[in-house]
């Protein structure tokens, strides 16, 4: 998982938060018992931007909800097709 702040370097910059997630997906063999690689799985979510300074108000409240809905976004959006997948 990647989190990052992107935006130009600037006293109080206007950046957008960038989530990036990769999962290697895993099926078991039973005829060698180990795990091999299955499938991958990507996704990413950039939000809407917005002053540093409004990111880091409140404790960062705003940063740690981003962060949330990031991750939520994501982990839906990859796994969305996980039920037709496991049909292979």
């Amino acid at each position: 998982m990647s989190v990052s702040l992107n935006g130009k370097a600037e006293n109080n910059p206007n950046v957008r938060l960038n989530v990036s997630m990769q999962w290697v997906l895993t099926k078991y063999n039973p005829e060698t018992q180990n795990d091999e690689a299955w499938d991958a799985m990507t996704a990413s979510y950039k939000s809407e931007q917005h002053l540093l300074s409004e990111w880091l108000t409140d404790s960062g409240a705003l940063l740690m909800a981003e962060v949330d809905t990031g991750i939520q976004y994501s982990l839906t959006d990859a796994f969305s097709d996980l039920p037709s997948m496991a049909q292979r």
